[in-house]
Protein backbone atom coordinates (compact mmCIF):
# COMPACT_ATOMS: atom_id res chain seq x y z
CA UNK A 1 0.00 0.00 0.00
CA UNK A 2 1.22 3.51 -0.80
CA UNK A 3 1.94 5.72 2.20
CA UNK A 4 0.51 9.24 2.35
CA UNK A 5 3.65 11.39 2.22
CA UNK A 6 1.81 14.44 3.53
CA UNK A 7 0.67 12.50 6.59
CA UNK A 8 4.31 11.63 7.35
CA UNK A 9 5.59 15.18 7.03
CA UNK A 10 7.35 14.54 3.73
CA UNK A 11 7.19 17.12 0.99
CA UNK A 12 8.61 17.25 -2.51
CA UNK A 13 10.88 20.12 -3.53
CA UNK A 14 12.29 20.34 -7.10
CA UNK A 15 11.83 16.63 -7.63
CA UNK A 16 13.41 15.56 -4.31
CA UNK A 17 11.80 14.80 -0.99
CA UNK A 18 12.48 15.81 2.59
CA UNK A 19 10.94 14.79 5.88
CA UNK A 20 10.43 16.40 9.27
CA UNK A 21 12.42 15.18 12.27
CA UNK A 22 9.28 13.97 13.96
CA UNK A 23 5.86 14.96 15.19
CA UNK A 24 7.40 17.20 17.82
CA UNK A 25 9.90 18.83 15.48
CA UNK A 26 10.02 22.58 15.17
CA UNK A 27 8.18 24.08 12.21
CA UNK A 28 10.31 24.16 9.07
CA UNK A 29 12.87 21.58 10.36
CA UNK A 30 13.26 19.22 7.41
CA UNK A 31 15.65 16.45 6.41
CA UNK A 32 16.80 15.28 3.02
CA UNK A 33 16.05 11.63 2.27
CA UNK A 34 19.81 11.14 2.04
CA UNK A 35 20.09 12.19 5.70
CA UNK A 36 17.52 9.74 7.09
CA UNK A 37 18.88 7.73 9.98
CA UNK A 38 17.82 4.50 11.67
CA UNK A 39 15.30 6.36 13.86
CA UNK A 40 13.66 7.99 10.84
CA UNK A 41 13.60 4.63 9.09
CA UNK A 42 11.73 3.08 12.04
CA UNK A 43 9.28 6.02 12.18
CA UNK A 44 8.44 5.61 8.50
CA UNK A 45 8.02 1.86 8.85
CA UNK A 46 5.71 2.20 11.87
CA UNK A 47 3.67 4.84 10.04
CA UNK A 48 3.34 2.46 7.12
CA UNK A 49 2.04 -0.28 9.44
CA UNK A 50 -0.44 2.09 11.11
CA UNK A 51 -1.77 3.30 7.73
CA UNK A 52 -1.92 -0.05 5.99
CA UNK A 53 -5.12 -1.36 4.46
CA UNK A 54 -6.67 -3.80 7.03
CA UNK A 55 -7.92 -5.90 4.14
CA UNK A 56 -4.45 -6.07 2.60
CA UNK A 57 -1.97 -6.05 5.50
CA UNK A 58 1.76 -5.79 4.88
CA UNK A 59 3.20 -9.09 3.76
CA UNK A 60 5.52 -10.76 6.30
CA UNK A 61 8.23 -11.10 3.69
CA UNK A 62 8.11 -7.37 2.93
CA UNK A 63 8.16 -6.53 6.64
CA UNK A 64 11.20 -8.74 7.23
CA UNK A 65 12.92 -7.16 4.21
CA UNK A 66 12.33 -3.70 5.69
CA UNK A 67 13.74 -4.83 9.04
CA UNK A 68 16.80 -6.16 7.23
CA UNK A 69 17.21 -2.78 5.51
CA UNK A 70 16.99 -1.04 8.89
CA UNK A 71 19.67 -3.35 10.31
CA UNK A 72 21.85 -2.75 7.24
CA UNK A 73 21.57 1.05 7.57
CA UNK A 74 22.43 0.91 11.27
CA UNK A 75 25.34 -1.45 10.65
CA UNK A 76 26.78 0.74 7.89
CA UNK A 77 26.61 3.82 10.13
CA UNK A 78 28.33 1.95 12.97
CA UNK A 79 31.01 0.67 10.58
CA UNK A 80 31.61 4.18 9.23
CA UNK A 81 32.06 5.54 12.74
CA UNK A 82 34.40 2.67 13.68
CA UNK A 83 36.54 3.21 10.57
CA UNK A 84 36.78 6.95 11.26
CA UNK A 85 37.88 6.25 14.83
CA UNK A 86 40.42 3.69 13.60
CA UNK A 87 41.81 6.13 11.03
CA UNK A 88 42.23 8.82 13.68
CA UNK A 89 43.94 6.36 16.00
CA UNK A 90 46.31 5.13 13.27
CA UNK A 91 47.29 8.67 12.31
CA UNK A 92 48.05 9.45 15.95
CA UNK A 93 50.16 6.31 16.26
CA UNK A 94 51.98 7.11 13.00
CA UNK A 95 52.82 10.62 14.21
CA UNK A 96 54.01 9.31 17.57
CA UNK A 97 56.26 6.70 15.93
CA UNK A 98 57.66 9.14 13.38
CA UNK A 99 58.37 11.76 16.07
CA UNK A 100 60.91 9.37 17.60
CA UNK A 101 63.10 10.08 14.54
CA UNK A 102 63.57 13.75 15.45
CA UNK A 103 67.26 14.33 16.15
CA UNK A 104 68.27 11.04 14.53
CA UNK A 105 70.11 10.72 11.23
CA UNK A 106 68.42 9.12 8.25
CA UNK A 107 69.78 8.08 4.87
CA UNK A 108 67.70 9.63 2.08
CA UNK A 109 67.83 9.48 -1.70
CA UNK A 110 69.39 12.87 -2.36
CA UNK A 111 72.84 13.96 -3.44
CA UNK A 112 72.43 17.68 -2.65
CA UNK A 113 72.11 19.48 0.68
CA UNK A 114 72.27 23.07 1.84
CA UNK A 115 75.05 23.45 4.42
CA UNK A 116 76.15 26.11 6.86
CA UNK A 117 79.66 27.56 6.48
CA UNK A 118 82.22 24.82 7.12
CA UNK A 119 79.54 22.21 7.83
CA UNK A 120 80.52 18.67 6.87
CA UNK A 121 78.55 16.03 5.06
CA UNK A 122 78.08 12.28 5.31
CA UNK A 123 77.09 10.27 2.26
CA UNK A 124 76.55 6.75 1.04
CA UNK A 125 77.39 5.63 -2.48
CA UNK A 126 75.73 2.57 -3.96
CA UNK A 127 78.10 0.43 -6.04
CA UNK A 128 76.13 -2.23 -7.95
CA UNK A 129 79.36 -4.01 -8.94
CA UNK A 130 82.95 -4.18 -7.77
CA UNK A 131 85.11 -1.48 -9.30
CA UNK A 132 88.87 -0.93 -9.76
CA UNK A 133 88.45 2.78 -8.96
CA UNK A 134 86.02 5.22 -7.37
CA UNK A 135 86.08 9.00 -7.86
CA UNK A 136 84.21 11.35 -5.51
CA UNK A 137 83.70 15.09 -6.01
CA UNK A 138 82.02 17.77 -3.89
CA UNK A 139 80.48 20.32 -6.25
CA UNK A 140 79.24 23.80 -5.33
CA UNK A 141 76.02 25.49 -6.47
CA UNK A 142 77.78 27.07 -9.45
CA UNK A 143 79.26 23.75 -10.63
CA UNK A 144 82.73 24.35 -9.18
CA UNK A 145 84.55 21.35 -7.70
CA UNK A 146 85.58 22.31 -4.16
CA UNK A 147 87.03 18.94 -3.16
CA UNK A 148 87.71 15.62 -4.88
CA UNK A 149 89.22 12.25 -4.09
CA UNK A 150 90.27 9.23 -6.12
CA UNK A 151 90.02 5.90 -4.34
CA UNK A 152 91.27 2.46 -5.25
CA UNK A 153 89.35 -0.79 -5.80
CA UNK A 154 86.00 -1.11 -4.01
CA UNK A 155 83.66 -4.05 -3.49
CA UNK A 156 80.04 -3.90 -4.59
CA UNK A 157 77.50 -2.58 -2.09
CA UNK A 158 77.16 0.64 -0.07
CA UNK A 159 80.27 2.75 0.38
CA UNK A 160 80.12 5.26 3.24
CA UNK A 161 82.28 8.36 3.45
CA UNK A 162 82.31 11.80 5.09
CA UNK A 163 83.48 15.24 3.98
CA UNK A 164 84.78 17.70 6.58
CA UNK A 165 83.32 20.81 4.93
CA UNK A 166 86.70 22.12 3.73
CA UNK A 167 88.03 22.82 0.26
CA UNK A 168 91.25 21.43 -1.26
CA UNK A 169 93.27 24.10 0.53
CA UNK A 170 91.88 23.14 3.93
CA UNK A 171 89.64 26.20 4.20
CA UNK A 172 86.02 25.95 5.42
CA UNK A 173 83.63 26.36 2.49
CA UNK A 174 80.97 29.10 2.62
CA UNK A 175 77.30 28.35 3.30
CA UNK A 176 75.39 27.09 0.29
CA UNK A 177 74.20 24.02 -1.60
CA UNK A 178 76.70 21.25 -2.24
CA UNK A 179 76.32 18.07 -4.28
CA UNK A 180 78.13 14.77 -3.96
CA UNK A 181 79.00 13.21 -7.31
CA UNK A 182 80.58 9.79 -7.63
CA UNK A 183 81.72 7.75 -10.62
CA UNK A 184 83.17 4.27 -10.73
CA UNK A 185 85.14 2.49 -13.42
CA UNK A 186 83.74 -0.57 -15.19
CA UNK A 187 85.47 -2.05 -18.25
CA UNK A 188 87.40 1.16 -18.78
CA UNK A 189 84.31 3.40 -18.72
CA UNK A 190 83.21 5.80 -15.97
CA UNK A 191 79.67 5.26 -14.67
CA UNK A 192 77.82 7.60 -12.32
CA UNK A 193 76.83 6.00 -9.03
CA UNK A 194 73.64 6.56 -7.03
CA UNK A 195 74.34 8.72 -4.00
CA UNK A 196 72.48 9.05 -0.72
CA UNK A 197 72.97 11.53 2.11
CA UNK A 198 72.88 10.90 5.86
CA UNK A 199 71.23 13.91 7.50
CA UNK A 200 69.42 14.65 10.81
CA UNK A 201 65.62 14.88 11.09
CA UNK A 202 64.42 18.25 12.37
CA UNK A 203 60.66 17.73 12.57
CA UNK A 204 57.79 15.47 11.52
CA UNK A 205 54.56 16.37 9.77
CA UNK A 206 51.32 14.50 9.01
CA UNK A 207 49.66 15.88 5.83
CA UNK A 208 45.97 16.74 6.15
CA UNK A 209 45.35 14.62 3.05
CA UNK A 210 45.91 11.53 5.18
CA UNK A 211 49.03 10.38 3.35
CA UNK A 212 52.11 8.98 5.11
CA UNK A 213 54.21 11.00 7.55
CA UNK A 214 56.78 13.41 6.14
CA UNK A 215 60.15 14.29 7.64
CA UNK A 216 61.88 17.66 7.54
CA UNK A 217 65.48 16.61 6.92
CA UNK A 218 68.14 19.25 7.64
CA UNK A 219 69.50 20.81 4.45
CA UNK A 220 67.45 18.48 2.22
CA UNK A 221 63.84 19.46 2.91
CA UNK A 222 60.66 17.39 3.08
CA UNK A 223 61.11 13.64 2.66
CA UNK A 224 58.38 11.00 2.82
CA UNK A 225 58.88 8.45 5.55
CA UNK A 226 58.56 5.68 2.95
CA UNK A 227 61.54 7.15 1.05
CA UNK A 228 63.95 6.81 3.97
CA UNK A 229 66.58 4.19 3.06
CA UNK A 230 67.87 3.58 6.60
CA UNK A 231 67.96 5.15 10.06
CA UNK A 232 71.01 5.93 12.14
Amino acid sequence: MAVDLNALGIRTVNGSSSTGVGAGAASGAKKSLNDLGAGDFMTLMMAQLKNQDPLKPTDNTAFIAQMAQLTSVSGINDMKTALQDMSTSLRGTQLLNASSLIGQSVVVGSSTARLDAGEGLQAQINLPVATPGLNISIVGANGEVVRSATLGPQASGPFNFSWDGKDAGGNPVPAGSYTVKATYGVAGAATEATTFLRRPVQSVNLPSSGSAAELDVRGVGTVKLADVKSIG
